[in-house]
C-alpha cells in the first residue's frame, strides 16, 4: 500500500514538475536571494528615509551658515542674538525675564 502512495505522489510531482520548478524559482528570486525584490524594496525605503534625513540636515546647515554670515557682517544682528539668546543688556538698561511655569 505504501508503494502505491509513493508512486502516486511521484507521478503527481512529475506531472506538475514545470509548475513546481517555476514556483521554486520565483520564491528564490522574489524572497530568498540577497538581491531579491523584497530586499531591494527594503533598501529603497531605507535610502528614501536617509535622503530625507540628509535634506533636513542640509537645510539646517544652510540656516546656520546664513546666521553665521550675518554674525560676521552685521553688528545689529550680533546685538540681537546677544539680547535674545544670552539675555545681555546695555549698561543703561534693566532686564526683566518672565519665566512661564509648567502647567499643573
Amino acid at each position: 500500500m505504501s508503494k502505491v502512495n509513493i508512486n502516486s505522489v511521484l507521478n503527481c510531482l512529475w506531472r506538475y514538475r514545470y509548475i513546481i520548478i517555476i514556483c521554486i524559482g520565483l520564491l528564490t528570486t522574489l524572497v530568498l536571494s540577497s538581491d531579491s525584490v523584497w530586499n531591494n524594496f527594503m533598501r529603497y525605503t531605507e535610502n528614501a528615509r536617509l535622503q530625507a534625513e540628509v535634506d533636513s540636515f542640509k537645510a539646517e546647515y544652510d540656516a546656520y551658515t546664513r546666521e553665521l554670515q550675518l554674525l560676521d557682517t552685521d553688528v545689529e544682528e550680533v546685538e540681537r542674538i546677544a539680547r535674545e539668546k544670552h539675555h545681555m543688556k546695555r549698561a543703561d538698561e534693566d532686564l526683566f525675564l518672565y519665566i512661564k511655569e509648567a502647567n499643573r
